[in-house]
């Protein structure tokens, strides 16, 4: 089941998430994320959150789930938790980009536990959780950035890249910045742990 959470913050232009929108089974918003939601023109099944920072009234056949201002979770984690609970098998979270940086660094943090998202975007990136194999095509000439993820050392075999991730140990801390995609398809195969993937949305300049 493919599963949908749409937080306030900077969103990407609709055409690089249009695949993912049609194959959502469930769609959530996060607080204001439902202004972001309705302005790209998707409708949420659910709207989660202390809900201060929507600027309207939720539509009648959107859930709410309303909590308490003063609270132990983000309205992002609760609503990536609700996907969870309700079956989401694949969690992408859309937006979040710009604004403030604790904010960005939580998103982030979501990615180090086990129910983590499997994609983010961004205003600008696209991020994946690469765990098993993972196979991207498209991406040659553009540049992409890995982090470990979790506490477990990560190993890992790499087709197409630059420069290859064969025979590396990564643990926290590591990283691969600005590494080059020199052939189409790229290929990362985790040995052992997960990888945080990040590359840029566009080919050329930002608009």
């Amino acid at each position: 089941m493919n599963g949908v959470l749409i937080t306030g913050g900077e969103s990407p232009e609709r055409e690089f998430i249009e695949t993912v929108l049609k194959r959502a089974d469930l769609i959530i918003a996060a607080d204001s994320g439902l202004n972001a939601a309705l302005k790209m023109g998707v409708r949420p099944g659910i709207v989660v959150g202390d809900m201060d920072s929507i600027s309207m009234v939720i539509p009648w056949d959107i859930e709410a789930i309303t909590f308490q201002k003063e609270k132990d979770e983000t309205d992002t984690e609760i609503g990536l938790r609700i996907l969870v609970e309700r079956g989401a098998t694949h969690r992408c979270i859309i937006g979040g980009g710009g604004g403030r940086l604790d904010h960005l660094l939580g998103i982030v943090s979501l990615f180090h536990r086990e129910s983590a998202p499997d994609e983010w975007y961004t205003r600008w990136e696209h991020i994946i959780q690469v765990k098993g194999m993972l196979k991207l095509t498209g991406l040659t000439g553009k540049r992409i950035s890995l982090f470990p993820l979790g506490c477990q050392i990560c190993r890992m075999e790499s087709e197409g890249l630059q420069w290859p991730l064969n025979s590396l140990s990564w643990k926290q801390g590591s990283m691969g910045i600005s590494n080059i995609v020199t052939k189409d398809p790229v290929r990362i195969t985790m040995k052992k742990g997960r990888l945080l993937l990040i590359y840029d949305l566009y080919r050329n300049e930002r608009p």
